[in-house]
């Protein structure tokens, strides 16, 4: 979608594709606009592709972390670096690859997405 206008016309598609994923699912995505553009191009009962979205989230070790390397850095053991990344750590969404040795709990689902029928305020919660 261009300038407001839409090529084809106004729901004249049937399937739309988009690569919108942010890291987190929904940090920096394009979500809102896969959405407006479904509502603007697609036909009644056209797909949207991808047309689920799930967010799961799961515990992890300490050893998934930075923190082990700071428990002996040359001799040395530094605690108050520990808790500094802890605390900052907790205040941020950290996007970090996570061996599966070092998940630690089973995972749950925090939120479903139906890609075909939500709205842009489903992706508040």
């Amino acid at each position: 979608i261009k300038d407001g206008k839409i090529p084809g016309g106004a729901n004249s598609y049937d399937v739309l594709v988009s690569e919108w994923m942010g890291y987190g699912l929904l940090f920096e995505s394009m979500l809102d606009t896969v959405i407006a553009a479904r509502d603007a191009m697609l036909k009644p009962g056209g797909a949207v592709l991808p047309d689920v979205a799930t967010i799961h989230v799961a515990g992890f070790s300490r050893n998934a972390t930075s923190q082990p390397f700071w428990d002996d850095v040359y001799g040395f053991e530094m605690p108050a670096v520990q808790a500094d990344l802890r605390e900052e750590a907790s205040k941020l969404a950290v996007v970090h690859g996570v061996k599966s040795s070092h998940v630690c709990t089973t995972d749950g689902v925090v939120k479903y997405l139906d890609l075909a029928t939500m709205s842009a305020l489903d992706t508040e919660f």
